[in-house]
């Protein structure tokens, strides 16, 4: 029997961890509920938890106030780390990204996960390319394993047809709707997409910025764009979307577009994929191994005109079609096949040989 003690547990906003481990149980797995990253806890259940398995890491380690704030969290994190692996736990760590997408706590974030590629028994990325990647940094090769990122087909309500999210939403039957979905950060570079949007002068293409405005920057940022650009071709809606409601803006939509400046694995993209959305996105990290994919456009994110182009291109492509072939992509990332990999990866760490 094997147990882990995930971090986090689960998510609010974000069913990843949850999904993962409704299907890691289904595997024979118990997953603890109650975990504490802490002395005592760790203490306690050393014979009864044989791997912690950490996903985001910069909870453990950024303090609001920065600096040498966050820099003792990471030290104390770290230390805990060190204290659990002496303790003979296992240690799993499913790097979803390099780094924060913000960039918070930069020194202390490096710090951790320098310490992390040095304890951990398992490191999980979502692609191949990672895994080189990480590779080549000098972390060992056999110590790496590509388990996808699931989808999300299902878990959503979905059952709304497109004219029908259309006419909720109040746009055309007949237009070609673009979407930038989810929480507006700067990572996400959505200045880019309504500045190129704006370039296109096609009174059929529509693109529809929905989600709420993470800090102070991007508020302001959001109703710079709204004064210059909003219109009834570039669209805002600058608040939180409900879960009932995705399907509305998703089965709207043509398209889903975005622009990251920088991205290693992107749930947005998976869950767009997951509503038969297909997708545009810029040429880089794991979305990388999607070109050539008939429901996903890539395009070269230094080229000026490269978002536009992309744009034009989707203008032209069968809808119907591509949407079908997103679903058949989301699907082929089933957790049932990502738990089977992880168990796996649990059984080999658990009985791999002391060195």
């Amino acid at each position: 029997m094997i147990t882990i003690a995930p971090f986090p547990y689960a998510q609010k906003k974000n069913p990843y961890c949850s999904l993962l481990h409704r299907a890691l149980r289904e595997q024979g797995v118990t997953v603890v509920e109650d975990a504490s990253l802490s002395l005592p806890w760790l203490k306690e259940r050393r014979d009864s938890v044989q791997i912690l398995h950490l996903h985001w890491l910069s909870p453990f380690y950024h303090h609001h106030r920065g600096g040498l704030f966050s820099l003792w969290r990471a030290l104390r994190f770290s230390s805990l780390l060190s204290t659990a692996h002496a303790l003979g736990y296992k240690i799993v760590w499913t790097m979803h990204n390099y780094k924060p997408h913000d960039g918070r706590s930069h020194m202390a974030g490096m710090w951790v996960r320098r310490r992390l590629l040095q304890l951990a028994d398992a490191i999980t990325v979502h692609c191949e390319l990672a895994k080189n990647e990480l590779s080549e940094r000098g972390t060992a090769p056999e110590r790496i394993h590509v388990v996808p990122h699931g989808n999300y087909c299902g878990y959503y309500p979905n059952e709304v047809n497109r004219d029908t999210a259309r006419s909720r939403l109040g746009l055309p039957k007949d237009a070609k709707v673009f979407l930038s979905f989810g929480l507006i950060r700067r990572y996400k570079n959505i200045e880019r997409i309504v500045e190129d949007f704006s370039r296109i002068n096609d009174p059929a293409c529509i693109l529809l910025v929905a989600g709420r405005p993470i800090g102070e920057y991007c508020r302001t940022m959001l109703e710079r764009l709204r004064m210059r650009y909003a219109s009834d071709r570039i669209r805002i809606h600058d608040r939180y979307v409900a879960d009932d409601e995705l399907q509305l803006y998703f089965n709207s939509a043509d398209f889903s577009v975005f622009a990251f400046r920088e991205i290693l694995t992107s749930g947005s993209v998976v869950l767009s994929l997951s509503f038969a959305c297909p997708v545009i996105a810029p040429h880089m990290g794991c979305l990388r191994e999607l070109k050539g994919s008939k429901a996903v456009i890539l395009y070269d994110p230094d080229d000026p005109s490269g978002l536009i182009r992309a744009v034009r291109k989707a203008m032209r492509l069968n809808g119907t079609q591509l949407r079908e072939t997103s679903l058949r992509l989301a699907k082929s990332w089933s957790w049932e096949e990502i738990a089977r990999r992880y168990t796996l990866i649990y059984n080999q760490i658990i009985h791999a040989a002391p060195e």
